[in-house]
């Protein structure tokens, strides 16, 4: 899990979005009339490209894959993103791929591999206006597994929230429970991860950095056991759980 949280003043921000595994989201803070609350703004066509209805014509219906269902099930191939640097086995000609596996001991052609290319490198580039106060969250995918967007947006206005109040260095005391962030949260919850983990998600707000307060949040919050035996855990064996 990577991840970075940014605020700015700019008016401008321009995403180049290859459909890889990070993800952005803009928060903004709208006042409301009982409570100050935070909006989502996508900065991307869709948190994963290959998802998006014009991403899945672009490659169910092109001329260049005849009768071939090239996204299914939510991905291409069995590949995640539908844009993406690398990948060469989705990119390169089948004569340059069968040259490789016989003469350079190559990887073997996956099968339903037929008329590549079907991942392309072409970004999609889109632009927001952003407004003095909005912050950015960019992080891979291993984040978004385990908070829904709209609950990172809220941990970020609850940590500014304690930091705008001058008590910045003062751990909040208790738990955060999730109906309590500063926005609106959706009716289900289809993260993965605190599925997984069998436990029930419960926040804090005791960090001084925001992104390791996004971390602790997404790694399970208020449950300090898990929080520690997730941390602990080592490559290879730590993939699989974080």
């Amino acid at each position: 899990m990577q991840l970075t949280a940014n605020r700015f003043n700019a008016a401008t921000l321009r995403c180049s979005d290859l459909g890889v595994t990070s993800a952005l989201r803009l928060g903004r803070s709208l006042r409301r009339l009982v409570r100050e609350e935070n909006r989502v703004d996508f900065l991307r066509l869709h948190q994963l490209l290959h998802r998006h209805r014009l991403e899945i014509e672009r490659l169910n219906k092109s001329a260049e894959h005849p009768d071939e269902e090239v996204i299914k099930n939510g991905r291409v191939l069995g590949m995640g993103p539908s844009r993406a640097f690398g990948d060469a086995r989705w990119k390169w000609p089948l004569a340059t791929q069968e040259r490789l596996h016989k003469e350079y001991l190559g990887r073997s052609i996956r099968p339903d591999v037929k008329t590549p290319p079907y991942l392309t490198a072409e970004p999609v580039v889109t632009t927001t206006k952003v407004e003095k106060g909005d912050f950015l969250i960019m992080a891979t995918d291993g984040l978004w597994e385990c908070l829904q967007n709209e609950e990172a947006v809220g941990l970020v206005g609850a940590w500014l929230d304690r930091d705008s109040n001058q008590r910045q260095l003062e751990a909040s005391e208790g738990v955060l429970e999730r109906t309590a962030l500063p926005v609106a949260l959706p009716e289900r919850d289809t993260t993965v991860r605190y599925r997984q983990w069998a436990s029930k998600k419960a926040f804090v707000n005791i960090d001084r950095n925001v992104a390791t307060h996004l971390a602790r949040n997404a790694l399970g919050g208020a449950d300090t056991d898990l929080v520690s035996a997730l941390l602990s855990m080592r490559a290879p064996r730590a993939r699989t759980y974080r």
